[in-house]
């Protein structure tokens, strides 16, 4: 998926590739219970989640993206 939210609450482990040649970059263990339940690590684990989609945006300067939208 290229839906950050997403693969967290799916996820036990993420793999991030980089732009072609598809080189493998970085991979994330995603230690948050209830991996079968992605509505219950939505709503009752929201901060494990947020720290991982920040993780994942600034290794894909996702989050240089967002600082220049909000000038």
């Amino acid at each position: 998926t290229h839906d950050l939210s997403e693969a967290v609450a799916l996820s036990d482990r993420i793999v991030v590739m980089s732009a072609r040649p598809g080189t493998i970059i970085e991979e994330f263990v995603v230690d948050i219970p209830n991996r079968q339940d992605p509505l219950s690590r939505r709503q009752n684990h929201q901060e494990e989640m947020a720290r991982y989609i920040t993780e994942l945006m600034k290794l894909l300067h996702l989050d240089e993206t967002a600082d220049q939208e909000e000038i």
